[in-house]
């Protein structure tokens, strides 16, 4: 095992000093890993497991501030309801062909996705059976049903929480995510004059703090290497796996007898996403609205991401029997989900049509997060088009 402290930063980032509260978790959550690592190493994968989701004190785990003004990140649907409306049109659309449909939403967040969905639903008829929601933070829980009884009073007893996938498969069950893929824990590959090797996490003795470990792939890591070409890379060259999207899939789809899962994230195509110039990955940590590069500072207490591959996503569900439905960017899918409908809105203020404007701009535009953010829609048992992928279905990207 190869000790290395590559691309790490050791000096303090410019980044916003935490609250005593803030240190004192991070620290708990620090003594865990510690004790863990002892005195070997732990893949990243399961460091940013525990960063993440470690009991109590991960991030997503955690009742500190996440999304929003006083958290860390915003997302698509906190930039504006139209968002979640584009989103319900596709819904409802799946619903008046497959029939009476739940929808699930995984990582509902604070809830606004889930409110501006269900508000465009009954503006079109289309409301579903039930609305449920899969929550792993249970802060987050709760801000969500505040939120959801507030808005929708006369639906809340329509919407579920779950703890876990229903058991039995349910039939029309229509599954949305919105920024889950890029939470999951993932693998990081290095390659290097002595070959691809993986970067694992140890802790440095002697000046007390976490640090990189370089050590041989094992034989599921080669494998998956195996379809990245990886003898086009430049040397050196860092970059991530994610070996959960297979197993997560085929929990969701064993959850249905027939539906249709909608995701949206942000990521590439394979190609894209392993290319030669893409020598440094993408991984990003959040902290207070500010981006940086260093995973292992301010563990618990910052988020860590790594863009979606959605060849993978793609080759995952068709290996496990889904159809690949359509794939495009977030600002084509949009655009075909009735935004241009929903931006008719002339009663408005000239304020309200100007912070309309802002929210259309940052949602579609290509230096924005119009290109960048992408739908995938995949089906099972049944052949039903998915609204907002026509006439740019980008499949082909997929490989």
């Amino acid at each position: 095992m190869q000790c290395i402290s590559g691309g790490r930063q050791l000096q303090p980032l410019d980044l916003p000093e935490p609250s005593a509260e803030l240190k004192a978790q991070s620290q708990a959550l620090v003594d865990l890993i510690h004790t863990e690592i002892g005195d070997d190493s732990i893949s990243f994968r399961r460091f940013m497991e525990l960063a993440l989701y470690a009991p109590d004190l991960g991030y997503y785990t955690s009742g500190t501030p996440k999304i929003g003004v006083g958290g860390d990140f915003t997302t698509a649907p906190q930039i504006s309801p139209l968002f979640g409306q584009c989103l319900a049109y596709s819904l409802a659309d799946q619903m008046n062909a497959l029939g009476e449909s739940i929808v699930l939403e995984l990582g509902a967040g604070l809830g606004t996705l889930a409110i501006s969905v269900l508000e465009q639903l009954k503006a079109l008829n289309s409301l579903p059976k039930e609305y449920w929601i899969l929550e792993v933070s249970a802060d987050l829980k709760a801000q969500q049903k505040q939120a959801i009884a507030k808005a929708l009073p006369d639906f809340i007893d329509r919407v579920q929480w779950l703890d876990e996938l229903p058991t039995a498969p349910v039939d029309n069950l229509l599954i949305i995510a919105n920024e889950v893929l890029d939470a999951m824990p993932i693998h990081r590959i290095q390659k290097t004059e002595e070959g691809l090797q993986e970067a694992h996490v140890t802790w440095n003795f002697s000046e007390n703090h976490f640090d990189y470990a370089l050590t041989p792939l094992d034989d599921t890591l080669q494998q998956a290497c195996a379809y990245l070409t990886p003898e086009k890379w430049p040397t050196p060259y860092s970059t991530e796996i994610n070996l959960n999207i297979e197993p997560w899939l085929k929990t969701l789809s064993n959850a249905m007898t027939k539906g249709t899962l909608i995701f949206s994230d942000y990521g590439y195509a394979q190609a894209e996403y392993y290319h030669p110039q893409r020598d440094m990955g993408t991984l990003r940590c959040y902290f207070q609205h500010l981006t940086h590069d260093d995973p292992l500072i301010l563990a618990g207490i910052q988020d860590i991401t790594a863009h979606v591959d959605f060849s993978a996503v793609a080759n995952s569900a068709q290996s496990l029997g889904l159809d690949l439905a359509g794939f495009t960017t977030q600002a084509h899918f949009l655009m075909q989900s009735g935004l241009p409908e929903l931006c008719i809105q002339p009663a408005e203020s000239l304020e309200a049509q100007l912070k309309l404007a802002q929210a259309i701009k940052t949602l579609t535009m290509p230096d924005e997060m119009g290109e960048v953010f992408k739908f995938i829609a995949l089906r099972k048992g049944h052949e039903n088009p998915v609204l907002g992928f026509e006439p740019r279905n980008l499949n082909h990207q997929l490989g």
